[in-house]
């Protein structure tokens, strides 16, 4: 870009707008809510509903506790995280780990920034020491239009490989909810890759403008690092892949420029659409949702979708899997389709032959 960022506006609510908007990119209402960083309550001009599952108000601090006794606790002159890192061959037993924090908690004292870091370890190579980076500040343009976007990664560990000469660059994310093998809460591991693959997504971005891009292979997988339900030492997940979640944030982003002329300026949280220079009605038309059943976990309309779906008797009801199965007939002309046994067309002899096979609507 020719642009000079350093004259561009911040914008510190980038990151919270973008990951809602990577939760459900297929859902206008969703789109609108975090384009314009309006409160998707009010797009709805409905009264909020008590069923989604918020983010509680202490959950940031918990993370930032957590992520400090993950790193600076010590058992054995090794963190717990250290620990896990080796344990799980993410770190060679002969190679030493470095701790680099960008801010000392106790006098405040800024230490050189991430940049300034990377653009140092991208001139030296050291095969026999790794370093662990805590709160990498990224500042990031093209994201929303016409504004820097900052965005903070939890951890990121840097390895030295000798056969390719570069860094390898991978991205961690702490969080504080349980690890339960596999009864873990799916909503909260898809937020978390979606996250990591997001900043993964920008992480290129980064080098690049640092000019040390050259330098650093950037992992396709990241690491997760959630508390144990039997104790506090944490639970490394060492290789989760966030291809996926690298396509919808793309796609995310590709949305807010989409809708970039609905992004006139920084806004409050829960302003309404109508204090938005009077284009709430041409919001209108753009307002289709898309239900899924992530959607409990961070958005507050859930429940209205869900029982709209249920007044139009949609088979998405039963979960997205049934809803691919039936396709768009109504719960109502599947259960007509079972009962009679037969079928007016090749689709739907199609299905009732697939559901037949399932014993589909039998009792065992």
């Amino acid at each position: 870009m020719t642009q000079n960022t350093d004259e561009l506006p911040a914008t510190p609510r980038a990151r919270m707008q973008l990951e809602q908007l990577v939760r459900n990119p297929d859902c206008q209402a969703n789109v609108i809510s975090a384009v314009t960083d309006s409160d998707i309550e009010t797009l709805f001009n409905l009264t909020k509903s008590d069923a989604g599952f918020g983010t509680s108000k202490f959950a940031s601090l918990g993370g930032r506790l957590f992520e400090r006794y993950i790193v600076d606790s010590k058992d054995n002159d090794a963190s717990p995280l250290e620990q896990s890192l080796r344990t799980s061959e993410l770190l060679e037993p002969s190679v030493k780990l470095e701790i680099i924090r960008f801010e000392d908690r106790k006098t405040k004292k800024a230490h050189p920034s991430a940049g300034d870091f990377l653009k140092q370890i991208s001139e030296t190579k050291v095969a026999d020491t790794a370093y662990l980076l805590t709160q990498v500040e990224m500042h990031i343009t093209g994201v929303i239009p016409d504004f820097i976007s900052r965005f903070l990664i939890d951890l990121v560990l840097l390895t030295y490989d000798k056969e390719s000469g570069k860094w390898t660059f991978r991205v961690g994310e702490a969080k504080t909810y349980p690890n339960r093998h596999g009864l873990t809460d799916e909503y909260q591991l898809a937020s978390a890759r979606a996250q990591a693959g997001l900043y993964v997504l920008l992480v290129p971005q980064m080098l690049e403008k640092l000019g040390v891009s050259d330098s650093f292979n950037i992992s396709k997988h990241v690491f997760l690092v959630l508390s144990s339900a039997r104790g506090r030492k944490p639970a490394l997940w060492p290789a989760e892949d966030v291809s996926e979640q690298q396509e919808r944030a793309a796609k995310a982003i590709s949305l807010f420029s989409e809708y970039s002329g609905l992004v006139l300026a920084p806004k409050s949280p829960g302003q309404s659409l109508e204090a938005i220079d009077g284009q709430a009605a041409a919001f209108g038309e753009h307002i289709r949702t898309a239900y899924s059943e992530h959607c409990w976990s961070f958005c507050e309309m859930a429940e209205h979708c869900l029982r709209r779906l249920i007044a139009e008797d949609d088979p998405l009801i039963l979960g997205t899997e049934v809803k691919e199965v039936l396709g768009n007939r109504t719960i109502e002309q599947v259960q007509e389709l079972i009962a009679s046994g037969s079928a007016e067309n090749e689709a739907d002899q199609d299905l009732l032959t697939r559901l037949q096979d399932a014993k589909f609507g039998e009792n065992d």
